[in-house]
């Protein structure tokens, strides 16, 4: 599955002196299904990964409007690196109580794009959003709801439908099911024959002829998702837009604004893998049962110290067995070695990136025999297993 995706480790630390670059230290990367469709070779891609989130450490000296030490998300080329480099015009600044963890520039960015600046929406038209328990589609459902639309989505299934209308309180003659061609005759009779005013598709082959159906006079049909079987040039909004530094900055701004009044909210359900389960995450994606965001988290991008960054890890490693083994997290036994739950590669994966970004100038080795105990009292300790 991974044969295509190389590693690459960029060791360039010099920032163009006259540059409107910044270096942010990642502390979350979220990906999406066009992720999982580039690994598999069915649209054409170079990287894996498009938003990010973090802190500013450098920045250009032609940056005028951010500084280190501002917490940010932003889009880009590839993440899943050492070194990571943004262009000012793609940041936005994030307020200090939003966790690193909620803050998706791709997803908001292309519900911004699709719906003010592509499908103008205005109060009181009606929009129609396939695939709504996804990230994409509950941003667009939150954008749309603060427009004051008359507002119809479609879901895959009866558990994603309930997860829509517990968080959105959308009504039960509102939410229809894709993969039962019915949804257009349903909407159609909803709307008195009248039609959808704007079509946010990510859907294809019936359902996407059906879309069309139901498209009012003057309507605007807008898709958010690669066509997987259609020649088109058709990309993601939010990468397509990195090409207009213009159009980039001026929805960069809108975004900075509606997260510091609140208008977006946190895609549910929140599913957060450490680096190390990057493949585990994939592979959830790549089922299409999730629902909400998936997350890739740096565990130790604001570990200070060996004794930080072993309880982090600690918590981590707790965590991800707890899941794995389906338990509560109180009934995982920390005494017993980390190797005997085959767990250890979380550790190296998080120590390596945190040592290549300047967590530490120190360098530690992973004793086979070390416990989650260990890192929970102090870990990095030579008494405990880890030899420095």
């Amino acid at each position: 599955m991974f044969a295509r995706v190389p590693l690459v480790e960029k060791a360039t630390k010099m920032l163009a002196q006259a540059s409107p670059t910044t270096e942010p230290n990642l502390s979350n990367l979220g990906i999406n299904f066009t992720d999982v469709l580039v690994i598999l070779g069915h649209i054409s891609g170079t990287y894996v990964g498009c938003e990010y989130s973090g802190v500013i450490r450098r920045v250009g000296s032609a940056v005028t409007a951010h500084s280190p030490g501002d917490r940010v998300c932003f889009i880009g080329g590839d993440g899943f690196k050492t070194f990571v480099r943004a262009e000012e015009y793609a940041l936005t600044r994030i307020p200090d109580s939003l966790p690193f963890t909620e803050a998706f520039a791709a997803i908001y960015l292309t519900a911004i794009y699709a719906i003010n600046h592509l499908g103008r929406l205005r109060r009181g038209e009606s929009i129609l959003i396939h695939a709504a328990a996804g990230g994409v589609g509950q941003a667009a459902i939150k954008l749309a709801q603060h427009i004051g639309a008359d507002l119809f989505v479609t879901v895959s299934s009866r558990k994603k439908k309930e997860l829509v209308q517990e968080l959105y309180g959308i009504p039960d003659n509102r939410v229809f099911f894709s993969r039962d061609l019915s949804f257009g005759r349903q909407i159609m009779h909803a709307t008195n024959g009248h039609g959808i005013d704007v079509v946010l598709n990510s859907v294809s082959d019936e359902g996407l002829a059906e879309s069309w159906r139901v498209i009012a006079p003057l309507g605007r049909f807008i898709g958010t998702r690669q066509a997987r079987h259609l020649h088109l040039p058709v990309t993601s909004h939010a990468r397509r837009s990195l090409h207009s530094t213009a159009l980039m900055g001026q929805m960069t701004a809108e975004l900075e604004d509606m997260l510091a009044k609140g208008i977006f909210a946190t895609p549910k359900p929140l599913s957060v893998f450490s680096r190390a389960e990057f493949e585990s995450a994939i592979r959830y994606l790549q089922t299409g049962r999730h629902m909400g965001k998936v997350v890739i988290e740096a565990l130790l991008s604001c570990a200070g110290s060996l004794d930080e960054a072993g309880s982090i890890i600690a918590a981590a490693l707790v965590k991800r067995l707890a899941r794995v083994l389906s338990l509560p997290e109180e009934d995982i036994d920390t005494n017993r070695p980390i190797h005997l739950y085959g767990v250890d590669s979380l550790v190296a994966v998080e120590l390596r990136f945190w040592f290549s970004t300047g967590g530490v100038q120190e360098r530690v080795q992973l004793s086979s025999e070390v416990t989650l105990i260990s890192f929970v009292h102090g870990g990095f300790n030579k008494s405990r297993g880890l030899n420095r």
